[in-house]
Order: structure tokens, then C-alpha cells, then sequence
């Protein structure tokens, strides 16, 4: 007797993105005139109460808001993008093409010390950067109510399975 599965599923099966703010494109010259106005507006302005300061203050936060969106546009997401990046990383890995270049081009014992140094704090860094990744992962997960769970789910069924190879798929030519 065969049998019927129905899977209705509301929610994303991907994770979505959350979109971010790329700062180093940001207009700056619709910044300065923007923190003009807020300057001037606040010279203009005698705060003398407690409600006045507040005031201002929840309506200089809705400026500030209202600016950043007018002015500094989204990132676009890299699909090649790592968590556990970051600018700590990027660094020492430009270093490392730089000093890879040089010893390319002088093919020197110093250019070959300075690249194999480069490349140990390279890997040292990205290690490192990883491994806080994960535990900050598994903080995560541990402090959310579900999460955890997942994790022990995982430890009790996979994580002393190897992976699985890479096969390919049977071959037909032709429909056969």
C-alpha cells in the first residue's frame, strides 16, 4: 500500500540574509549637511528641562536613522562570504600576496622567510578566527532554548561518521 507524504512548509527552507549597511560607500557630503542642520538646530534650541533634553533626543535619533538610510546603501551579500571573517583576517593575507609577489620577483632566502613567517600567522590567524566562530556558535545555540538540542542531536548520530564521498552520478546516453 503505497503511502502519501504532504509536506507543507511556510517558512524558508534558506536562512535569510541580514541585510548590512556598507558605510565605506556613504555620501559623505549629505552627511555634513545633515549634521549641519542638526547643529544648528540644536544652537537654535534652549534646552532648559529634563522632557526638552529627551525630547531632542529621541528626535536626534530618528534624524540620525533617517540619514544613515538616505545615505549609506546595503551591502550586496558575497556568496563566498565566511562568518568568521573578519579585518583581522584580511590584513595578514594581503601581507601575504604582497611578500608572494616580492618573492616571485627576487627569488631571495629573505623574501622566502619573510612569505613562510607570512603565511604561519596567516594560518595562526584564520585558525584562531575560526575556532572563536565556533565557540561563539555553540554559545549560541547552548543559551537558546533550542538550539542545544540540535548540537546533541548531531553529537549522538554524525559526528563520528567520516564524510561521506563525492559520487557520481550513473551515466545514461541516449535514455538508457
Amino acid at each position: 500500500m503505497p503511502v502519501l507524504t504532504t509536506l507543507i512548509l511556510t517558512e524558508p527552507i534558506r536562512k535569510t540574509q541580514i541585510r548590512r549597511r556598507n558605510f565605506k560607500d556613504l555620501n559623505s557630503k549629505l552627511v555634513e549637511t545633515g549634521a549641519d542642520k542638526i547643529r544648528l538646530d540644536l544652537q537654535e534650541r534652549n534646552l532648559s528641562s529634563e522632557t526638552e533634553i529627551d525630547q531632542f533626543c529621541n528626535e536626534l535619533i530618528l534624524r540620525i536613522q533617517n540619514q544613515i538610510t538616505e545615505t549609506v546603501p546595503y551591502r550586496k551579500p558575497a556568496a563566498f562570504a565566511k562568518p568568521w571573517w573578519n579585518k583581522n583576517i584580511s590584513d595578514p593575507i594581503h601581507n601575504e600576496r604582497q611578500l608572494k609577489r616580492e618573492w616571485r620577483n627576487a627569488r631571495t632566502q629573505q623574501s622566502w622567510d619573510d612569505l613562510t613567517a607570512a603565511i604561519k600567522t596567516k594560518k595562526k590567524l584564520i585558525f584562531t578566527a575560526k575556532r572563536a566562530h565556533w565557540r561563539s556558535t555553540v554559545h549560541e545555540a547552548a543559551s537558546s532554548g533550542k538550539g542545544i538540542w540540535g548540537i546533541a542531536k548531531w553529537a549522538r548520530q554524525k559526528c563520528h561518521i567520516p564524510p561521506e564521498p563525492a559520487q557520481m552520478p550513473n551515466l545514461q546516453w541516449n535514455g538508457r
